[in-house]
């Protein structure tokens, strides 16, 4: 049986403990690499080919403008799906997924 963790993390500024902080690895990734070796999975990270902004209020803007107008941002590239379980991870912004991992809802399964 395979095994695929999908996630989308976001680094630099980010909303930590009610503080703005900045974070060389974000914390979606964080948790997806102590959870490969539990569940011995590939690791594919969704990237956008247009980077967020570094600055967090900035970024947040983009990603609400994302949402509101059903935008989705074009990603470098997709994973190989012959999986037969998939983890997918990101940050919880609005009580959603941001839009950069809504192309997973488009993918094609067996």
């Amino acid at each position: 049986m395979k095994t695929l963790i999908v996630y989308f993390s976001h680094d630099k500024e980010n909303y930590v403990n009610g503080n703005i902080q900045y974070l060389e690895v974000g914390n979606t990734k964080v948790v997806a690499e102590k959870l490969q070796p539990i569940i011995n999975g590939d690791l594919f990270e969704i990237k956008p080919i247009k980077d967020y902004p570094e600055n967090y209020d900035a970024c947040t803007k983009q990603a609400r403008e994302e949402l509101d107008q059903h935008i989705l941002p074009k990603i470098k590239t997709l994973p190989d799906i012959d999986d037969d379980i998939i983890y997918l991870g990101y940050p919880n912004w609005w009580s959603t997924m941001p839009v950069c991992g809504y192309f997973f809802r488009k993918c094609e399964f067996k």
